[in-house]
């Protein structure tokens, strides 16, 4: 347990000393986040949109395939 405290505390004195979380605070985290979401939304949404068009037209030709066996 120990070393898990250890590592935690690690992380936070490392965040203390990076030089963004120095000069421009928690706002540095931040900074960029709109540009990576311009980007990646749109990608996410067609990665979406695709998986669910192919798993429906799959599921359909599925179901059509079993009714032709069935007849």
């Amino acid at each position: 347990m120990k070393r898990v405290a250890t590592s935690v505390f690690s992380f936070v004195q490392g965040l203390r000393a990076a030089p963004f979380a120095r000069f421009e605070g928690h706002r540095g985290f931040y900074k960029g986040l709109q540009a990576s979401l311009v980007r990646v939304v749109p990608a996410c949404m067609i990665t979406f949109l695709v998986y669910e068009n192919v798993s429906h037209f799959l599921l359909a030709r599925r179901k059509r395939i079993e009714t032709e066996k069935a007849v």
